[in-house]
Formats: C-alpha cells, structure tokens, sequence
C-alpha cells in the first residue's frame, strides 16, 4: 500500500515572498489549529493547491443548470481532497521518520550484539585470569 500510495514522491523545499499582513493571518491561523509555523506551512499550502485544483473542476459547473444540491456535494468532495492532500503530507514524511527510525534500530541492535559479545570476551579474561591469580596463590 505504501508504494502504491507514495510511488515517486519526494520532498521539494521553496521559498517565497509574503505580505505582513498575509503572514500574520496565517501565523494567527497556525495558532488557532494548534500548529507550529513549520507544520503549517506545508499543510496550508498542500490544502490550497489541492482546493484551488478542484475549483478550477468545479467553476465549470456554476454556470449550467445544476441543481444546488449537486454544486453542494461538489465542493464536500473539494474539502475532502484538500484534508486528504494534507493528510497524505503527514503519512508520507512519518513513513519516511519511521524508515529512518527502523535503520537506526537495526543499526543499534547490531551494536548491542557485539557489544555484548565485547562482555562475553571481557568476562571470558576475567575468569581466566582470576583462575590463574588463585593458582599463583
């Protein structure tokens, strides 16, 4: 599932210019929704790309003759893949942690083998050792 899921994603870093004021609207949003600036950066973005995406599908519908319930279900369905832009945001890069936590664990477990093997040795000395200090007494 998760290569199907993440099949050739990857991180992109940008940078880019803000007015005051639309910083500290999204800053008092950040606040709000209880995220840091770090993480909400990316989910506001990832929520508007993912909006305005399906609004560009969407704004083709508003001039025909639809019915309201119809326009009202459209633009549910534009939340939903908005949350879910966001939500595949945050399974991707915890996915990526996890894989890094998973080799660090591997690469730990190995350290503990042969560190206890170290003991094993030392222990092994010790014993020989005090053998032979017991037979020179």
């Amino acid at each position: 599932m998760e290569d199907e899921m993440f099949a050739g994603a990857s991180n992109h870093t940008i940078t880019f210019s803000l007015l005051e004021e639309t910083y500290q609207e999204f800053l008092a949003l950040c606040r709000d929704k209880g995220w840091s600036e770090a993480e909400g950066l990316p989910l506001v973005f990832a929520t508007g790309v993912a909006y305005l995406k399906n609004e560009r599908e969407f704004s083709r519908w508003d001039g025909d003759d639809r019915n309201a319930e119809f326009i009202r279900l459209a633009r549910y369905a534009n939340e939903r893949n908005a949350m879910y832009s966001v939500m595949k945001f945050y399974a991707y890069n915890y996915l990526q942690d996890a894989h890094k936590l998973e080799m660090q664990v591997t690469g730990l477990r190995g350290l503990l083998a042969s560190t206890q093997a170290a003991l094993e040795r030392v222990r092994a000395e010790n014993a020989r050792l005090q053998a032979e200090l017991a037979k020179r007494e």
